[in-house]
Parts: C-alpha cells; sequence; structure tokens
C-alpha cells in the first residue's frame, strides 16, 4: 500500500493511493485544483509583498538585486523540508524563487503590469509544481517493488 504524504505550509495529509492508478490520477486531478490557487497566493506573497518590503528598506539603486537575495533566501527556508539538507534545498528552492521573480519582472510585474507577472509567475510556479508531483506518481507506479 502506498500512502502519499503532503505537508504544505505544516498542514499534512495522508492519501492511499495503493497500486490503484485511478486513486492516483484522482490525486493529480485534486493537485491540480490546489496547486495553481496556492501558487497564485505564494506568488502575491513572495512576488508582490516581500519585494515592496525590500525596495522600502534598502532603496531604489538596489531594489532589484536586493528583491532577488530576499525572494532566493525567504523562498528558499519557506520551501525547506527539515529532513533534508539546509544548503540543498535552500539553493534549490531558491532558485526557483528567482527563476520566478525574474518571470514576474520580465512579465512587468514591477512596471505596471502586476497582474500579467504576477498570471506569468503563478502558471509557471503551479505547472513547476504539478509536474514534479506527476513525476513522482509515474515514478511511484513504474518504480519496481521490492
Amino acid at each position: 500500500m502506498l500512502i502519499i504524504k503532503v505537508n504544505l505550509w505544516g498542514f499534512t495529509t495522508n492519501n492511499q493511493v495503493g497500486d490503484d492508478p485511478k486513486k492516483a490520477f484522482g490525486f493529480f486531478i485534486m493537485l491540480l485544483f490546489f496547486a495553481y490557487p496556492l501558487a497564485l497566493i505564494e506568488e502575491l506573497l513572495f512576488r508582490v509583498v516581500f519585494w515592496d518590503v525590500f525596495i522600502k528598506v534598502y532603496g531604489h539603486p538596489l531594489d532589484t538585486v536586493w528583491g532577488l537575495i530576499g525572494n532566493f533566501l525567504i523562498f528558499g527556508f519557506a520551501h525547506y523540508p527539515v529532513h533534508h539538507s539546509v544548503f540543498l534545498c535552500v539553493f534549490v528552492q531558491g532558485t526557483l524563487g528567482v527563476v520566478l521573480s525574474l518571470i514576474y519582472l520580465k512579465t512587468g510585474g514591477r512596471q505596471g503590469k502586476l497582474g500579467q507577472g504576477v498570471f506569468w509567475s503563478t502558471l509557471t510556479h503551479g505547472s513547476y509544481n504539478t509536474i514534479l508531483a506527476g513525476v513522482g506518481l509515474v515514478a511511484v507506479f513504474y518504480m519496481p517493488h521490492h
């Protein structure tokens, strides 16, 4: 029996999937309904709220640099699972935070097109989460059982 454990911001749920692909598909559909709304909340928090804080604290000349550094650190530590290497997890998740920040910036997020920037970073973030979960489910069903 396979149990998929989902831990999101401290709230944990266990989903018994077993070897039934229908249950796994149901879990994947559920993920789609949660991945994008939660990605939207995170994007608003990390790209809009935290970014404005960094700009107000550090000022205009280095606002993009400090915003990227801040997003790297905050996003990295916010997604750090305690049972893994701190450096590796913070680096990987922090790098994702920087990529999402660059998407937000390049699509107009800081140039008066807030909705457009948030849309594209949320689409990327939700897609990333969904793809990772899908790859994980496929790996579970196609890995040899011992």
